[in-house]
């Protein structure tokens, strides 16, 4: 059984950006000042959560990156900030987001999950959802107003 090589000393190699093929390098790429930080844009997140990064640091080409935050495949083509492991410009680390406050746009749709209840408070008013179905609604005061038919149903309907 042949048994997989892994890259030379640790480092993956390196990416074209857009046929996203190994790159034979020549020469290993100046190392960066220490402490660099570098601002970069997610090329793309695979299926199996892999990261891919484009940076100046190395133009035209893409590395996969580790992350010390969450990347999902809809941050592609956002901005992240990049720190470099042992300031080698092809092991590129996602530190986070650059906020962007056009990129903010308004959501369809939110879920929000949890497995026995979910409570939404404001001072002596709250909504609670239970795992078991039911929907509780507190307050001091409660409208109910709709443009077209405002519609009670359920086994028995109690009023009072």
């Amino acid at each position: 059984m042949e048994e997989k090589s892994s890259p030379a000393f640790g480092i993956e190699p390196e990416y074209d950006a857009d046929t996203a093929s190994p790159l034979l390098a020549a020469t290993a790429p100046a190392p960066l000042p220490a402490g660099a930080i570098v601002v970069g844009r997610v090329a793309r997140v695979d299926a199996d959560k892999t990261v891919w990064v484009a940076h100046a640091a190395l133009p035209g080409r893409i590395q996969p990156a580790r992350c010390a935050i969450e990347v999902h495949e809809e941050y592609a083509g956002r901005e992240v900030v990049l720190a470099f492991e042992h300031c080698d410009p092809r092991r590129p680390i996602v530190l986070g987001l650059v906020w962007q406050p056009e990129a903010a746009a308004p959501l369809e749709r939110v879920e929000i999950c949890a497995g026995q209840e979910v409570v939404v408070r404001c001072g002596e008013a709250s909504v609670t959802l239970t795992a078991d179905g039911k929907i509780l609604l507190r307050g001091a005061y409660i409208s109910s107003h709709a443009k077209g038919t405002n519609r009670l149903k359920g086994g028995s309907v109690r009023m009072n």
